[in-house]
C-alpha cells in the first residue's frame, strides 16, 4: 500500500468523506462557493490531491499492481478534458463555460475518493470495514427515508450549519404518499444510495454470521422497506437487480429462505399500509404513463443535439436541465461527451465489474467471494438505475458511483493478497 496513504489512514478518510457525503444534507453548501461548497466536494478535492501529490512526490520508486479499473477511470477523466478543449476551440457560451469549469472541479472530486480506495485499501479488514460503512450509510439512509414517509416532513430542515446555506425542500407525492429522500436532493438519488447499499447489507446478513440478530438484520430489511415506502419504480427496480445479480451465487436453500421472507415481507406491508402495493403496480403500467412517455421521447431529441457534436460532445456539465429533462444520464452523457465519452464511461463501468466477479471467482476465502459478488451487484444496480435519470446531476448518486468502482478496483489488490 502507498506508505503515505498508510500514514494518514485512507480508510479514516475514506470515512470522513463519506461522512460529509451521505449525513449532511445533499443541497447544504457554503454559501461563499455556492454549488462547489458541498463538503463532500471539498473533501473529494482533498482526496485527489493526496493522491496526486503521493504519486508524483515520493521519495523513491514503489512497485504497484497492475490496476485496470485505474487505467480505465484515468482514460475517462482524459476523453472529459479533451471534450473540455475542443469545445472551448470551438467556441463556448460564457454561461457554458462557468458550468464546465464547475462540472470539471465536481469530477475530480469524485474521481479523488475512487484513487483512494484503490491504492490504499488493500487488506482484507480494511476492505470489509469499507464495505461495511457503505452498508451503514444506506441504512441510515432509509431509516431517515422511512421516519420521512410516516411523518411527511424531511426532518433535515432543522440542521442549521453557520455559514452553509440549505435549498428548502419538501417531499413530493405519489398516489397519496410521500416519497421520502433522505438526506438527497431527489428521490431518484435516495434510490441510488439504497440500492447501492442492500447487496452489501444483504450478503453480510447472509454469510458474515455476525451475533444479535437485530445487528444482523437490521440493514437489509430496513432498506428493504425504505425500497417500497420509496414509491419509486427505481428504488424497487436497483433493489430487484441487486437481487437478481445475487442470487444466482447463492445456495438453493438460501434463494428459497430469502424469496419467503421477500413475500412474507411484502404481505406485512399490504396488511399495514393500505393502498400502497397498488400504487407500486400502478407505476409499472405503461398506459397513460407521462414519466414513460417523455423518457421514449427523449431519445430523439438527445440524438438529435447529440448528432451536431457526435465525436467528444459539447462539454461534460453542460446540457442542464432548463433545456430539456431527459432522464436517462446516458443520453445526457451522449450530448455532453459525445460516442467517444459513453464507450469510454461503460469501459471503466465494465471494467470494473469484470475485476471484482473474476477476484470473486479466483479467491480461495468464501466470505470474501460473497462480499465481492455484493460489491458486483451494487455496481450493476447503480449503473442500470443511471439510464432513468439525469445522474451526474446529482451529487450523491454519481459520487456513490465512483466510490463502488473505486472499491471495485480495490477488490483485485485485496484477492491477489488474500488468494
Amino acid at each position: 500500500m502507498p506508505r503515505l496513504i498508510h500514514r494518514f489512514d485512507a480508510l479514516s478518510v475514506l470515512t470522513l468523506w463519506m461522512v460529509s457525503l451521505y449525513i449532511f444534507p445533499s443541497e447544504a453548501t457554503i454559501s461563499a462557493v455556492q454549488s462547489l461548497g458541498r463538503p463532500s466536494t471539498i473533501l473529494g478535492l482533498a482526496c485527489l490531491l493526496w493522491w496526486v501529490l503521493h504519486t508524483t512526490l515520493r521519495s523513491r520508486p514503489e512497485a504497484r499492481p497492475h490496476q485496470p479499473v485505474r487505467i480505465a477511470v484515468v482514460v475517462f477523466v482524459l476523453v472529459v478534458l479533451v471534450s473540455y478543449a475542443v469545445t472551448n476551440a470551438r467556441g463556448m457560451p460564457v454561461t457554458d463555460r462557468s458550468v464546465a469549469d464547475s462540472a470539471l472541479i465536481r469530477l475530480a472530486s469524485w474521481v479523488g475518493p475512487a484513487l483512494v480506495v484503490m491504492d490504499g485499501v488493500r487488506r482484507k479488514d480494511e476492505f470489509f470495514v469499507l464495505l461495511r460503512r457503505i452498508g451503514v450509510a444506506g441504512t441510515a439512509m432509509a431509516t431517515l427515508g422511512l421516519i420521512q414517509f410516516v411523518t411527511g416532513r424531511t426532518w433535515i430542515d432543522i440542521i442549521q450549519l453557520p455559514g452553509f446555506t440549505t435549498a428548502g425542500s419538501d417531499l413530493g407525492g405519489r398516489g397519496g404518499f410521500f416519497r421520502p429522500v433522505g438526506t438527497a436532493s431527489h428521490a431518484l438519488e435516495y434510490a441510488i444510495v439504497i440500492s447501492a447499499a442492500f447487496p452489501l447489507t444483504l450478503n453480510a446478513a447472509l454469510f458474515l454470521h455476525r451475533s444479535g440478530l437485530l445487528r444482523r438484520w437490521y440493514g437489509s430489511v430496513i432498506i428493504a422497506l425504505a425500497s417500497l415506502f420509496a414509491v419509486s419504480r427505481s428504488a424497487l427496480i436497483g433493489v430487484v437487480t441487486g437481487l437478481l445479480v445475487l442470487a444466482p451465487t447463492w445456495p438453493p436453500r438460501v434463494r428459497a429462505k430469502t424469496a419467503l421472507v421477500g413475500i412474507c415481507l411484502l404481505g406485512a406491508v399490504y396488511l399495514t399500509v393500505p393502498g400502497i402495493i397498488g400504487t407500486l403496480r400502478g407505476m409499472f403500467s405503461l398506459s397513460g404513463d407521462t414519466s414513460t412517455d417523455s423518457r421514449v421521447d427523449s431519445w430523439d431529441t438527445a440524438f438529435e443535439i447529440a448528432g451536431r457534436y457526435p465525436g467528444v460532445g459539447r462539454g461534460f456539465g453542460t446540457f442542464i436541465g432548463s433545456y430539456r429533462i431527459l432522464d436517462n444520464a446516458y443520453l445526457v452523457m451522449l450530448i455532453e461527451v459525445g460516442i467517444v465519452g459513453v464507450i469510454a464511461y461503460f469501459a471503466m463501468i465494465l471494467t470494473a465489474l469484470y475485476c471484482v466477479f473474476t477476484a470473486a471467482h479466483r479467491t480461495n476465502d468464501p466470505v470474501l467471494r460473497n462480499q465481492l459478488q455484493a460489491l458486483g451487484a451494487a455496481l450493476t444496480a447503480v449503473a442500470l438505475l443511471a439510464a432513468f435519470f439525469d445522474a451526474f446531476s446529482f451529487n450523491q448518486a454519481v459520487a456513490t458511483t465512483f466510490l463502488l468502482i473505486g472499491c471495485c478496483g480495490a477488490a483485485r489488490q485485496v484477492q491477489t493478497d488474500t488468494g
